[in-house]
């Protein structure tokens, strides 16, 4: 019984890090897209 939970978590675990990493990689896109479209628009100002 103990086992198997340990390996349910081994098993979530990677999948869990994988969504992280996925929200943190959109996050920082999203931020890299808004500092370039600031820098453009002061730019052009």
């Amino acid at each position: 019984m103990y086992m198997k939970r340990n390996i349910k978590i081994i098993c979530i675990t990677p999948l869990e890090m994988v969504k992280n990493i996925g929200g943190v990689f959109i996050m920082l896109n999203v931020m890299l897209c808004y500092t370039f479209f600031l820098l453009n628009y002061n730019l052009h100002l």
